[in-house]
């Protein structure tokens, strides 16, 4: 069995692998940018060629949207049509003090949400999507309030409450301009050229283990 010096010379004297077997040069991308943001982004998924506007996406015409919009803007607690609705008053365990077991201050505030027609189409179908634990099984949409000590106070919360979630239903976010789609058809377009380069930089390794391991 020979020594553990003339191992360590009999090994000193094979060539050197990675002259023999050179790492393939990177890319001129930076790698640490690839590496780390290539993988984990969704850019190169996206298809810029074609985007879709919030007409296409709703199935409304650009007079529904304006009009919707419109509406939402122009709505507020005095134009909500209060003789619609379903009152009802009962004991509130909110603040008040003994008030509370005297008086009935809690406000049951409801209506029928497919048959309010000063409510439009687009944003009733959006209550019925986004607010579905209000609506029981009457169809009737249920707004309660016991904040205040008074039900004058609490039904004043129940209309701003209403109001503030039909205007929250009823955005429809703006198209982006052709400027903000040009910047992103860019970044996809450099995200997905970064991939490309990664790809080749990962290939190239990996066919220079596979030749090193053939030769051996």
């Amino acid at each position: 069995m020979p020594s553990r010096a003339a191992f360590h010379a009999g090994f000193a004297s094979l060539p050197n692998l990675a002259r023999l077997f050179p790492r393939p040069s990177p890319p001129q991308q930076n790698l640490g940018y690839i590496r780390t943001a290539v993988p984990s982004i969704a850019w190169h998924h996206l298809r810029p060629l074609h985007y879709r506007t919030q007409s296409e996406k709703l199935g409304l015409s650009d007079d529904e949207i304006r009009a919707v919009r419109s509406w939402a803007e122009r709505l507020t607690i005095e134009s909500i049509p209060r003789r619609t609705f379903d009152m009802s008053f009962h004991r509130s365990s909110g603040p008040g003090g003994q008030n509370v077991n005297k008086v009935n201050t809690k406000v049951d505030m409801r209506f029928n949400l497919r048959k309010a027609k000063w409510i439009p189409d687009y944003v009733r179908h959006q209550v019925e999507i986004q607010e579905p634990n209000r609506i029981n099984k009457a169809g009737e949409f249920v707004l309660t309030s016991e904040r205040h000590r008074t039900q004058n106070q609490n039904l004043e919360d129940c209309l701003h409450k209403l109001r503030d979630l039909l205007v929250r239903v009823a955005y429809i976010p703006p198209d982006p301009t052709q400027e903000k789609l040009q910047q992103i058809g860019n970044r996809i377009q450099a995200a997905k050229s970064q991939n490309r380069a990664y790809k080749t930089y990962r290939s190239n390794i990996k066919s220079s283990r596979r030749g090193g391991s053939d030769d051996n």
